[in-house]
């Protein structure tokens, strides 16, 4: 039972450290993806010089001590042959002076100890050195013969202080070498790492600058490596990408010229009837023996202003069509932009049979830097959308409120609809979605309306709060400098 219950014990705390080591690893993996591509260089060159350095210090190590090593072994084998060579013939005649006197200056070598010297296993000779009384050392016996009979044994002992001080200089001068060139490699690393950065970071800077609607954004390509040719290729597909968005805003503007054109045919016709008829009853009075002078001014100044009114819609049409892409920023009135888009929609409101709210709540005078045709296009746009979307619903109505602080105008566009489904609100800024019917237009487009407003420095969003369908316009009052 016992045993079992061990058993259980280890199985969880094997689980458990497993799911632990599971959770680092991914977390490692994690932080790595999320880490800058500079960072992963400066890593993996650190990584690859830590393994590198590593292999070196383990292969200079061991050369290191087989080398050493085998001078000390070398050394011993020429003491013993040396000693034996020298204490032979003094053995032979038991001449204990001369082995003393041999003992004595054995113990003066380098690196001796202690020098003992039996003959028929009495000790004769017992030198011991003063100088590496603390020191380890590696002891060694040889048994001299002469004749093929045993003379006696020699003892000796050879410290390795200097074998050991002599590694340990290697040793340092090894990891002195070592760090300088980790340093060496770490500051290379870091080098060439800030240096890729600054490159990756300048094309990141563009791409934001493009996706922030900056669409005049091109790189300065002075190099010729492969960030010159990211580079280049991004100026390339830019300018392609604009001229396609010229050309589909142009298509997208004439659509929606074509949609609004019965209903700004009729918008006109209607004046052109007034200015005929009154026109005629000018005549009529100016053929009359006893003229009537104020009838023929009212008559002419309901004409006048009726050729006002003809006038402001043309010079909308002509607004709304032309490419403002090049027109500089101006300071224009809101309440004029919002009186131009107004009119261009309200033939097309009328006819729809939609009530219009409209409550200007900014400032008299307000203004704003701005290009007045491509605000008045995203208001009309937006207007259209809106008109579309509840053709067929009861007591349709559509909502335009506009106010401002100190900082921001803003315009809410809100019909009586009951919102976007989420699936279509993810997608619908997205370039080229439409949920509009074959031969129904797409007016400007969602993602052009949005680009438009972003190149202003303002906001152009879905406000998934209202209980209603609703999009916001936010512009600065001030651009950033």
């Amino acid at each position: 039972m016992r045993k079992i219950l061990i058993g259980m014990m280890l199985e969880k705390l094997w689980i458990k450290n497993n799911i632990s080591m599971n959770i680092l690893i991914q977390k490692i993996i994690n932080h790595y993806n999320s880490t800058s591509y500079s960072k992963k260089l400066v890593a993996i060159l650190m990584a690859s010089q830590i393994v590198f350095l590593g292999i070196l210090i383990f292969l200079g190590l061991y050369f290191v001590n087989l080398t050493i090593d085998g001078q000390f072994d070398r050394r011993i084998q020429s003491l013993s042959l040396q000693f034996e060579s020298a204490i032979k013939t003094a053995m032979i005649s038991n001449d204990l002076g001369t082995l003393q006197s041999i003992g004595g200056q054995a113990i003066l070598l380098p690196d001796v100890t202690t020098f003992k010297l039996y003959l028929s296993n009495v000790l004769v000779v017992n030198e011991v050195s003063s100088e590496y009384k603390t020191s380890e050392k590696v002891e060694r016996k040889k048994e001299i013969y002469a004749s093929g009979q045993k003379l006696g044994d020699l003892i000796y002992s050879v410290s390795l202080e200097n074998v050991k001080s002599n590694k340990k200089n290697i040793y340092y001068i090894l990891l002195f070498i070592c760090l300088f060139e980790f340093l060496f490699a770490f500051i290379l690393a870091l080098i060439i790492g800030r240096h890729i950065s600054r490159r990756t970071d300048y094309l990141i800077h563009g791409i934001n600058q493009y996706a922030n609607g900056d669409f005049s954004f091109q790189y300065e390509v002075s190099i010729k490596d492969e960030f010159g040719v990211v580079a280049n290729s991004f100026n390339q597909m830019t300018k392609k990408m604009s001229e396609l968005r010229v050309q589909n805003l142009q298509s997208s503007k004439m659509a929606a010229l074509g949609e609004m054109a019965g209903n700004i045919a009729h918008e006109i016709n209607n004046p052109l009837m007034i200015i005929i008829g009154l026109s005629s009853k000018a005549r009529d009075e100016l053929k009359k023996e006893k003229l009537e002078l104020d009838k023929i001014n009212i008559s002419l100044e309901r004409v006048t202003n009726t050729s006002k009114r003809i006038a402001k819609i043309i010079n909308g049409l002509m607004m709304f069509s032309r490419n403002a892409e090049g027109d500089p920023l101006e300071l224009v009135e809101f309440s004029k932009i919002l009186e131009d888009s107004l009119s261009l929609c309200h033939s097309k409101i009328s006819n729809k049979k939609v009530k219009l709210i409209v409550e200007n709540n900014t400032k008299s005078g307000t203004s704003i830097m701005c290009r007045e045709t491509q605000i008045s296009q995203v208001i009309i746009n937006s207007l259209n959308n809106a008109l579309d979307a509840i053709e067929n619903l009861e007591e349709p109505w559509v909502k335009l409120e506009a106010f401002c602080d100190n900082l921001k105008v803003f315009i809410m566009i809100s019909d009586c609809g009951l919102g976007i489904p989420k699936e279509i609100a993810n997608k619908m800024m997205e370039p080229f979605f439409t949920t509009k019917v074959v031969n129904k237009g797409t007016g400007l487009g969602l993602s052009i309306s949005k680009g438009i407003i972003e190149g202003h420095h303002g906001r152009f969003y879905y406000d998934d709060n209202c209980k209603n369908t609703c999009f916001i316009i936010e512009l600065p009052l001030k651009l950033p400098q």
